[in-house]
Order: C-alpha cells, then sequence, then structure tokens
C-alpha cells in the first residue's frame, strides 16, 4: 500500500499532461471515463465518491495499464500517442478508436492479447485475456450493455450480442446472441484413450 502511494508520487509530473486531457475533454466523454474509472475501481472492491474521482484517476492511471488503455481510446488517436509518451499502455492490449460509440463503464481485468474492434459496445463491457472481439470480411459485432466476455472468448462478424449477456471461456461465437443469456462452448471431452479413438465426458 505504501509503495503503491509512493509510487504515484514519483509519477505525478508524468500524470500532469492526463489531468489536463482530463479537465478540458467533453462532457460526454468525461461521463464516460468516470464510469470507466468507476469499473476498474469497483472490481477491486472500492467505491466512488464524488470528490474522489481524480484521486482514482490518479491511482488508476499509475497502477493499471489496461485502464491507460481505456483512456487513451477515450481521447482519440493523436492525443493517446503523446500521452504515452509519458505513461505507456499495455503494449498487447488493442482497443479500436471508436469512443463515441463505446458506453462507459469499460473494463479490461486482464488485457495481455486481447483485441477489442467492434461496430458499438453498451456501457459496463467487461472484457478478459485472451480475447478476441473483431471484424470478418462482413463487418464487426455490435454489443449491448452489461456483457462480460470470458477469457480465451472469440467474438467474430457482423452479428448482434444483446444485453445482459455471458460469454464464457472459450466460447466461439458467431451468431447473434438474444439478451439475458449465458453463452458456453461444450466442455472438454476424452477423443482418444489407450491409442484407441473413444468419445468420453471428463
Amino acid at each position: 500500500m505504501v509503495f503503491n502511494y509512493l509510487k504515484q508520487i514519483i509519477c505525478l509530473p508524468l500524470i500532469l499532461p492526463h489531468l489536463l486531457v482530463y479537465c478540458f475533454i467533453n462532457k460526454t466523454t468525461k461521463d464516460k471515463i468516470k464510469l470507466d474509472i468507476e469499473a476498474f475501481h469497483n472490481f477491486l472492491g472500492g467505491k466512488c465518491r464524488a470528490d474522489n474521482y481524480v484521486r482514482i484517476f490518479i491511482q488508476q492511471l499509475v497502477l493499471r495499464k489496461e485502464f491507460r488503455n481505456v483512456f487513451y481510446m477515450r481521447t482519440g488517436p493523436r492525443i493517446s500517442r503523446l500521452l504515452n509518451l509519458f505513461l505507456h499502455k499495455n503494449p498487447w492490449l488493442a482497443i479500436q478508436d471508436n469512443s463515441d460509440r463505446f458506453g462507459g463503464g469499460f473494463l479490461v481485468q486482464h488485457g495481455n492479447s486481447t483485441i477489442v474492434l467492434a461496430n458499438s459496445i453498451g456501457e459496463n463491457f467487461w472484457v478478459n485475456q485472451n480475447v478476441t472481439v473483431g471484424w470478418t470480411e462482413k463487418g464487426c459485432p455490435t454489443i449491448g450493455d452489461n456483457v462480460r466476455i470470458g477469457t480465451g472468448a472469440v467474438v467474430l462478424g457482423p452479428i448482434h450480442i444483446g444485453s445482459n449477456v455471458n460469454i464464457g471461456a472459450g466460447a466461439i461465437v458467431l451468431k447473434d446472441v438474444p439478451s439475458n443469456t449465458t453463452v458456453v462452448s461444450p466442455m472438454a471431452r476424452i477423443v482418444k484413450k489407450d491409442g484407441a479413438r473413444v468419445d468420453l465426458p471428463l
């Protein structure tokens, strides 16, 4: 805990450009960023109050590279390239610069090897590591509110993912998913045993 506070103090000169951008960004984008801050902070068991957004914003910038990726997505490509010179984002996490169509509360729990390219995403989107949300030659997914995508899942093409959807780890989704559903892939099965072909549940 003490180390984290010291790290925030040491990094303060690097944070100043981010604070300037946050102060002067338009209200719509700032409201989305506040929801992003809440999502990251609440995930760790915290609770945001109206008077501590800036403090938590600084904390997340210093301690969570994934939060930097989300914040840089909100600022647009030119400003994000400049800010990245001061505090580097996670290089293994790619989020499409489409903040006008991405709702607030965008949480990346672990960002390694994750790609998010979508036509639009609603509020309270949660994604884990090794996830691909992307395009085919026909287009990108459209994703509703309160969607969680688990580790290793793949969501591809011009499909529609409804609201309140949980896509389980390793699921491959190539068709529309209705709202208020949970999607999982088939469980692993034993297909070979003692050199012979079989088809057995684990």
